[in-house]
């Protein structure tokens, strides 16, 4: 299966080799069509474990010592301990592509698996919220009632995403299904009564 164009010109646009040096991470050694570190991701890497593959269309990385690998969002996620979806969020500056496509493109490249995250069900939950909500605020002319009102909830996944809690968030996708018709509907009868009283 392709990588998602979206996630690919990601992929292609940022390297990590340039990330590790902008970090202050140098390589200890050149093998071939490799790079070796140190491990960024964990302590004690006496013998430098972390390969970064530079031959093929996008760089990857796997550390021998831990076991951890992927790309550089997985990597950035992983460093700055920050979910897959902020990752993303962080390397689309500077590249001219729009963000609910970066967003939609991850959603499929989470799901088909060609992006790996430890917490896939609860970072592809979170991106299906995302999505929802702003599908809703956008056929609601981002009404600033509605507005708040998703930004209290977007606090609150923020909190329970930080918390790993997948059955709670589950619950406030469930809800927010649910609530979008009931909100749409009272959306319609506010602005119709502004049509009446005008």
């Amino acid at each position: 299966m392709d990588m998602p164009y979206h996630i690919e010109c990601i992929l292609k646009e940022k390297k990590i080799t340039d990330f590790l040096k902008d970090r202050g991470i140098v390589s200890a050694r050149e093998l071939g069509d490799k790079l070796i570190y140190h491990c960024p991701l964990h302590e004690g890497d006496n013998t430098p474990s972390f390969t970064v593959y530079l031959n093929s269309e996008y760089e990857n990385y796997f550390c021998y010592g831990c076991h951890r690998g992927g790309n550089i969002i997985n990597l950035l996620s992983e460093i700055d301990n920050i979910s897959i979806r902020h990752s993303v969020k962080k390397l689309i500056e500077g590249i001219d592509i729009n963000e609910t496509d970066v967003l939609n493109s991850l959603i499929k490249a989470l799901e088909s698996g060609e992006i790996v995250d430890n917490d896939k069900s609860i970072e592809v939950l979170s991106l299906k919220i995302n999505r929802l909500c702003y599908e809703f605020l956008k056929e609601v002319n981002f009404d600033n009632d509605e507005l708040y009102f998703f930004d209290q909830v977007f606090q609150k996944v923020d909190k329970i995403i930080r918390t790993r809690d997948i059955d709670t968030l589950q619950e406030i996708y469930d809800f927010i299904i649910d609530g979008i018709l009931y909100r749409k509907k009272k959306y319609l009868e506010k602005e119709e009564k502004k049509l009446i009283e005008k």
